[in-house]
Order: structure tokens, then C-alpha cells, then sequence
């Protein structure tokens, strides 16, 4: 279960950053006016700050949920949910 957390946070951050670099490319290079070109980069860095986000925190719950020697993702006391 740990392997495929891992997986999901690398995944999850690489397709997120990947995606809102793109975006932010795109709307430097592509976009005729800067009034189009403000809400399109906007929307690019916002997914490439959920990748710092969202990978880190998938990659959280793996180390806290999935730390047994079983590998099974049983509840940890120390988690709030």
C-alpha cells in the first residue's frame, strides 16, 4: 500500500507541475492580450502550487498511515481525521 501512495504523490506532483507549467507557457507564448493572458497563468500557477501541496501530502499519509510492519494503512492515533 505504500508503494502505490508513493506512486500517486510522485504522479500527482509531476502531472500537476508539468500541467501548470504548461498552462503558464501557454499563456506567455499564445495569448494575443494580457487581460486573456493574467487569468490563464493564474490558473497554471495555481496548479503547480497544488503539486508542491497535494504530492507532499499524499506522500505524508503514506509514511504516517502505511509505517506498520504489516503495510497495511491502519488509523495512527497521532492523525487528527
Amino acid at each position: 500500500m505504500k508503494f502505490f501512495l508513493r506512486t500517486a504523490a510522485v504522479l500527482s506532483f509531476g502531472l500537476c507541475f508539468a500541467g501548470g507549467f504548461w498552462i503558464c507557457c501557454l499563456a506567455i507564448c499564445c495569448v494575443n492580450t494580457s487581460s486573456d493572458a493574467a487569468p490563464i497563468a493564474a490558473l497554471g500557477l495555481v496548479l503547480m502550487g497544488m503539486a508542491f501541496f497535494g504530492g507532499s501530502m499524499i506522500w505524508w499519509v503514506a509514511e504516517q498511515c502505511c509505517s506498520r510492519p504489516s503495510g497495511k494503512c491502519e488509523r495512527s492515533p497521532e492523525l487528527p481525521i
